[in-house]
């Protein structure tokens, strides 16, 4: 049995304020939509006891695939430099670090007699999507957390990227409860304020600008709980130089956001 060590690999963010052009502190997408301050990232590889190997700084308006395709060849380049080439290593990192070009170094290593690095990721969304609807799925409980919530599981075969690979979904009935009320708050929340727009704001004042008022729909239905969900078309009303809404519910997709969630 091959000697196994786990790199994990995981991106920090930090902040600074000034007033001068920085070619680390820029604007990008934090995970804490503090977007008007510029931010400076960071890549940093650790053990599984926390120790860390090497790490990277990035500016803040480079995303995570594209740095995380250069670190992780870093890392390579380090583990055989410095380690035994028996080791196996097993690299693990979240999903919005997973791309294309980054699984090809990793998969660049490994042969048919020895799979030198394996990798552990998170799948977005996109990428599982024909399973959220499959009933057919069999779960088992494979642990309890800390707070005693009871995960489930089913392994199968799912392409990524044109390759196959092993893939766990999991399922924990505690967690679905709580995303679930998530998706109906936020859900009855978006149905009320377009009713309230549509009763007692629009064509009234700061809302005549058919581009604005477009502008705050959309921002209003993009969350991902009613994205394709709700959908709002401005429309004229006959013979008045005013708007209204036409607001549909899919049925269909509403019930699917229920099982997704």
């Amino acid at each position: 049995t091959k000697k196994k060590n786990i790199i994990d690999f995981r991106n920090i963010t930090t902040y600074q304020k000034n007033k001068y052009d920085d070619q680390l502190a820029k604007r990008g997408k934090p995970k804490n939509c503090k977007k008007h301050l510029r931010q400076i990232n960071y890549a940093l590889a650790v053990t599984l006891d926390g120790i860390p190997l090497t790490y990277e700084t990035y500016a803040g308006n480079i995303n995570d695939p594209t740095e995380f395709k250069e670190f992780v060849q870093q890392v390579i380049n380090m583990v055989e430099k410095k380690f035994n080439p028996d080791i196996q290593y097993i690299f693990t990192f979240d999903k919005g670090m997973l791309g294309k070009d980054c699984l090809k170094p990793l998969e660049d290593k490994n042969t048919k007699e020895f799979k030198k690095i394996l990798f552990v990721s998170a799948l977005r969304p996109s990428m599982c999507s024909e399973f959220f609807s499959d009933l057919t799925l069999e779960f088992k409980s494979i642990y309890q957390t800390q707070k005693d919530k009871n995960i489930e599981a089913t392994e199968l075969k799912h392409k990524i990227y044109g390759k196959e690979y092993r893939t766990l979904i999991t399922y924990s009935k505690e967690k679905y409860e709580e995303d679930f009320t998530k998706f109906f708050e936020k859900y009855s929340e978006v149905i009320f304020e377009l009713e309230d727009i549509q009763k007692t704001k629009l064509n009234g004042p700061h809302w005549t600008d058919k581009i604005k008022v477009k502008d705050r729909i959309k921002k209003m239905v993009s969350n991902k709980f009613v994205k394709d969900i709700i959908n709002v078309k401005i429309i004229n009303k006959q013979k008045q130089d005013q708007m209204e809404l036409d607001i549909t519910i899919d049925e269909i997709g509403r019930e699917s956001c229920r099982e997704r969630v």
